[in-house]
């Protein structure tokens, strides 16, 4: 499979009975839930009977712009800052990052 054209859109799936939104996110490492919220949408767009089509898109996209948000929250971080400060607790870090100073910043 690793010889096709764009071959890291194509997964071996020949030990899987059944496929579902839940695997594809796992095969294409899709490990974000705003993200993994938004594939849902648009892979089942209008076809789960509760929401028509452009329901569903503007849900996934709202999922991809609170991620967004997100990102910029963490300043630029995949994922929080880690302190350096060994004494600092889980909440000093919330307060700092919702306080907007720097991760460099020191209490």
């Amino acid at each position: 499979m690793n010889d096709r054209k764009h071959s890291h859109y194509f997964k071996d799936i020949s030990l899987i009975d059944i496929l579902d939104v839940y695997r594809v996110c796992d095969l294409f490492e899709v490990n974000d839930a705003a993200i993994q919220h938004a594939v849902k949408k648009l892979l089942l767009a209008g076809d789960r009977g509760v929401k028509d089509k452009v329901k569903d898109i503007q849900e996934a996209i709202d999922s991809l712009e609170r991620y967004l948000e997100m990102k910029r929250e963490n300043n630029g971080y995949a994922s929080p800052p880690m302190s350096h400060d060994p004494t600092e607790t889980n909440t000093m870090i919330h307060f700092r990052l919702n306080s907007n100073l720097s991760p460099k910043t020191k209490r």
